[in-house]
């Protein structure tokens, strides 16, 4: 955040004043600001709410109040504007205060004892099921069969369950509000028991839905389910279970641009692990768009790089026929080099010349930018008097395949006996200067100087 803008910032999907305005990840340690946390869009919004229930309902170590440690969950304002994190259990020992008059298992209660299975969830219900015994892949159609854990200490009783393939699915009908609790409760149960649980819906609009089926929508990949008397008559058709799909594409999830088609079960991907059956591949898209962008940033940033590069062995080569040093160009280059890491200085000769020139006449098989005749000339500069280059120099030739007339040179062979125990000793007289090595190495690529072996003594490492 800039200077100029030392207020603070009210993330849109956060509530201005939380209770609690600190939480803590138990499985880090670390300290997380509520408002932070909740400023992102709808869709990450109900995946952190359905994970927050996952953690504690498997096991996992998730998020507590910072200041008395009890575990949070997050809720929205009864608008669905803004979301913020209530304790799970309010006993009046933290002076944040985030529970109305009824816990959430109350209203579920009054729900569960004040309303009778309703005939639109009749109506699905009886709907799904022809739909799937139209389906010779679909077997053991049961309509609220009592489904037992293994060590049968748990039970569920799904709307309908099938075998698919020999995969158990689980399929619950999503009419009224289900707390996200009850989501992850389930979707926990049936991975257990190596079955895939599907909600579906007897309709799904673009817009205006509830944060219930918002919960379902994002943690199913962004992808929804619909089950009508069209979609009935579709899998009576085709002998094979036909229901309607919405999805989004990246960008448009919580916007008015759904997907719409009607397919097959059989085009699902089926995810157990992670309790998902989608059509289209939302995440995966959205993966695959930002490794595009990163790509063509990559690629960019690339580019500029490499004309730096060109831009940069153009003056080294001017500079090496003339010895002039145009102070403009290098101007120029001294601001661009910053963007690419190098901090050069005010003039030219602040470069690592000799080592610059030994490369060049390395690739070119003969002297570049020095006074001498040969490369023999050239290997007699670096050592003994540039022991420090040496490494470079052997490993450039070795690369480039050049400076074979060395080997002719009786004076060159006696060198070479007496670096060669000193390179095998890692001897101090002949360890690599690193200092030159990031510059030398974009400007020589092709060369691999970081594969060299820079001889640091075994002491150094």
């Amino acid at each position: 955040m800039s200077l100029a803008h030392k207020h603070e910032y009210v993330p849109a999907l956060s509530v201005a004043n939380p209770e609690i305005n600190e939480v803590r990840d138990l499985s880090t340690g670390q300290l997380l600001a509520s408002k932070q946390l909740i400023n992102e869009d709808d869709g990450a919004i109900s995946k952190l709410r359905l994970r927050l229930y996952e953690d504690e309902i498997e096991g996992r170590r998730g998020y507590v109040c910072s200041t008395c440690n009890v575990p949070v969950y997050l809720v929205s304002t009864p608008d669905r504007g803004r979301f913020f994190f209530r304790h799970k259990i309010e006993d009046g020992s933290c002076p944040a205060r985030t529970r109305g008059l009824l816990s959430e298992r109350e209203i579920l209660a009054r729900k569960f004892h004040g309303q009778r299975e309703s005939e639109p969830h009749l109506r699905v219900k009886a709907l799904l099921q022809q739909s799937l015994q139209a389906d010779s892949n679909f077997a053991d159609v049961k309509v609220e069969a009592v489904w037992k854990s293994f060590d049968e200490e748990q039970w569920r009783k799904p709307d309908v369950s099938a075998c698919y393939r020999g995969l158990p699915v689980a399929f619950e009908i999503q009419l009224s509000t289900t707390f996200v609790r009850v989501v992850a409760e389930r979707r926990s149960f049936y991975r257990q028991q190596g079955a895939l649980l599907i909600w579906v819906f007897d309709h799904f609009d673009d817009a205006a839905r509830r944060l219930t089926e918002d919960d379902i929508f994002y943690n199913n990949n962004c992808n929804a389910f619909v089950v009508t008397a069209k979609t009935l008559a579709a899998s009576n058709a085709a002998g094979a279970f036909r229901l309607g799909c919405c999805w989004a594409l990246p960008g448009d999830a919580a916007g008015s641009k759904l997907q719409r088609a009607l397919i097959g079960f059989a085009e699902l991907t089926l995810d157990l692990a992670g309790q998902r059956a989608f059509y289209f591949d939302h995440d995966g898209e959205v993966e695959r768009l930002r490794l595009q962008r990163e790509a063509a940033v990559r690629q960019r940033a690339e580019q500029a790089a490499e004309a730096f590069r060109q831009r940069l062995l153009r003056y080294i080569h001017a500079y090496l026929r003339t010895r002039a040093n145009d102070l403009e160009v290098w101007d120029a280059l001294r601001s661009d080099a910053r963007k690419h890491g190098f901090q050069f200085d005010r003039y030219p000769g602040s470069l690592p010349w000799t080592l610059i020139m030994t490369l060049l006449s390395a690739q070119a098989d003969r002297p570049v930018g020095f006074k001498f005749r040969s490369m023999k000339e050239v290997a007699h500069n670096i050592y003994p008097g540039k022991a420090k280059y040496l490494r470079y120099f052997l490993h450039a030739i070795q690369i480039c395949g050049t400076g074979r007339d060395l080997a002719d040179g009786k004076a060159w062979q006696e060198r070479v006996r007496q670096y060669t125990p000193l390179l095998g000793a890692r001897d101090v007289s002949v360890v690599a200067d690193v200092a030159p090595l990031p510059l030398v190495d974009f400007l020589f690529p092709e060369l691999r100087l970081r594969e060299m072996d820079l001889g640091e003594p075994e002491t150094a490492r």
